[in-house]
């Protein structure tokens, strides 16, 4: 009962006055890259997190990602950035993951003791399941469980059609579902409220006769990802639906990233022109370089520029960034890639 209240209390609380918040998500993502390219480029590590926090405070919603990455630079630099950790709390960080970060190695343990940090989850944890569609995070695990289901069966392609076009009309009527609306990976988020039948390894156990595999969420991956699958099994789902992510990534509904590894995921299936009919015409106009598992080619490994000047359009990073990002996390510790494939 107190837990409900709990929910109850910071709900209405949301409803209060407090500082408008951005809602312009091409201008969140500028600013977090601005942010990175001041500490890994130029090593200039009190303009970094002030762009960071200055990001924090302006918007509502914050991908975990960002705010994970902003602690682990404090820490490194000897900063404060137990603030980080805290305000991750709201947005599905939990104090185990702190294990899967090198860089809090010497302090995980001790902070999964201290008092101050585990009341803190509990307010935060709370905030982040009252943000959560439950209703459509139960519709994806469905929809993904149907996928694997009929990736191996010989009517495939019309199964991806029918579904990118419910994908259109729920996104339509909701948002992509992504981190903001249904929350990052976590394979017991229901059995937290009650519903552990719905969970989607429990769902996927009831088809065990259909699914040879293990089906399970993608936990301390910062990011909701399976949701992604039938876009990636799609052969065109980027060239469909363009418009529609660009509107989503906009209102902060889907990161970029993601985007820009659906793109580059068509050229898994156009190596050989082997898109089917409903594709049409689909060509590629350069790569973003987020698929690690495309061979990408020749020409386009060797043009920078094209891969930048698509990122730029999108608001990610340069290609010499992630470049020095990779670089700091096999010299110093740092964990920044996350999200399905690691394309975040």
């Amino acid at each position: 009962m107190k837990y409900l209240l709990l929910v109850f209390s910071i709900i209405v609380s949301s409803f209060g006055f407090s500082q408008e918040k951005n809602e312009d998500y091409s201008v969140y993502h500028k600013n977090i890259n601005k942010a990175e390219v001041l500490f890994f480029n130029q090593k200039q590590v009190d303009k970094a997190l002030l762009g960071y926090q200055k990001v924090f405070s302006d918007f509502d919603f914050i991908f975990l990602k960002d705010l994970i990455n902003a602690s682990q630079i404090a820490k490194f630099s000897n900063k404060p950035y137990i603030g980080y950790l805290k305000k991750g709390f709201q947005f599905g960080f939990k104090p185990e993951m702190l294990k899967n970060y090198p860089l809090f190695k010497d302090v995980s343990d001790s902070l999964l003791l201290d008092k101050n940090f585990k009341e803190s989850y509990k307010k935060g944890r709370v905030k982040y399941l009252s943000t959560i569609d439950f209703e459509y995070l139960s519709w994806i695990y469905d929809v993904v469980i149907l996928d694997q289901i009929n990736k191996s069966k010989p009517k495939y392609d019309v199964f991806l059609a029918e579904r990118l076009s419910k994908f259109r009309s729920r996104i339509k009527e909701k948002g992509f579902p992504s981190d903001r609306l249904i929350g990052i990976d976590d394979s017991l988020i229901f059995k937290e409220i009650g519903f552990p039948e719905k969970d989607l390894s429990v769902k996927a156990r009831s088809y065990k006769k259909e699914l040879y595999y293990k089906l399970q969420t993608d936990d301390g991956n910062l990011a909701s990802s399976k949701v992604l699958l039938p876009f990636i099994h799609h052969r065109c789902s980027f060239a469909k639906l363009e418009s529609v992510f660009i509107k989503e990534i906009n209102k902060g509904n889907i990161h970029p990233r993601d985007v820009g590894l659906l793109y580059d995921n068509a050229y898994r299936f156009n190596k050989d022109n082997s898109y089917p009919q409903y594709c049409k015409s689909v060509r590629q106009k350069g790569y973003f370089r987020l698929n690690m598992f495309l061979g990408y080619p020749k020409e386009f490994k060797s043009n920078i520029i094209s891969t930048n000047a698509l990122r730029k359009k999108f608001n990610i990073v340069s290609l010499e960034t992630d470049v020095i990002k990779k670089e700091y996390e096999e010299e110093h510790g740092f964990i920044l890639f996350s999200g399905f494939w690691n394309c975040r």
